[in-house]
């Protein structure tokens, strides 16, 4: 029984502390050195646990950067592949202008600044597309300026 692990205050009392002796209990006493000496230890462990943790870290963004290269993905993506992301991306471009005079014509001034904004980025794995939708009603209300976009061509 240590006296540390209890949160009680030992009485380093020699050779058992009191309430070891009260318990009948082996009294696992640090000297002051000995208790010195198990700290810079644990300190020598945790840092050696530390370096082995950055290392390993090191090694995962060395890996995932290896993955991350361009001309790494270059060679996963067909010819036909990357021809049909650059159409996406210009009927994107095509839509995205068409739409917004659209809904500009079409809508009073304050729901022209709350045009719904998007952007696609090509990347290795496909296509990403980020919008300034924030809430339900941002999506409800941009559903029904594309019903009104559709039915005006």
């Amino acid at each position: 029984m240590r006296c540390r692990e209890l949160k009680k205050k030992c009485d380093n009392a020699l050779p058992s502390c009191t309430r070891c002796s009260e318990f009948g209990a082996k009294c696992l006493y640090l000297t002051y050195e000995e208790y010195q000496q198990s700290l810079g230890e644990t300190v020598v462990r945790l840092g050696r646990q530390l370096d082995e943790m950055q290392s390993y870290i090191d090694e995962m963004n060395a890996e995932r950067q290896k993955y991350d290269s361009p001309s790494l993905w270059d060679g996963y993506e067909s010819p036909e592949t990357i021809e049909f992301y650059r159409f996406l991306l210009k009927t994107r471009q095509d839509y995205a202008k068409r739409r917004e005079e659209v809904v500009l014509a079409e809508y009073d001034a304050p729901l022209k600044e709350r045009a719904v904004q998007w952007h696609a980025t090509l990347g290795a794995g496909g296509i990403m597309i980020e919008t300034d939708i924030q809430t339900f009603g941002d999506l409800l209300d941009f559903e029904l300026k594309m019903k009104k976009i559709a039915q005006s061509y």
